[in-house]
């Protein structure tokens, strides 16, 4: 069920996504894919965890506006943008694995 969502956000995940659009973030060893999308207002960022194995991952804002539960292999959890500008996040155990979102 994922592989629609993920083919949709990889194909328009550069390109500006009407409001209330998904739009899905896979996390990977260790990265996020695509690292930087650029969305609308009021689109929702999926994150996905596609790692096997026992591994969790957190995805938290850099500025703190949110903050996901752990997220179990092929768990989800997603953030709405309502504010524009650059907002970076990264995986709370592997601080080192960032991403964006450009919001306009």
């Amino acid at each position: 069920m994922i592989a629609p969502l993920l083919a949709a956000a990889l194909l328009t995940g550069i390109d500006a996504d009407p409001p209330g659009t998904e739009v899905v973030v896979v996390v990977n060893r260790h990265r996020f894919e695509p690292a930087s999308v650029e969305v609308r207002l009021g689109t929702r960022v999926i994150f996905h965890n596609s790692d096997v194995g026992d591994v969790s991952w957190t995805v938290v804002a850099s500025d703190g506006s949110f903050e996901s539960r752990p997220l179990a292999p092929g768990g989800e959890w997603s953030h709405r943008f309502v504010e524009r500008g650059k907002h970076e996040y990264f995986v709370r155990e592997h601080p080192e694995t960032k991403g964006r979102a450009l919001v306009r």
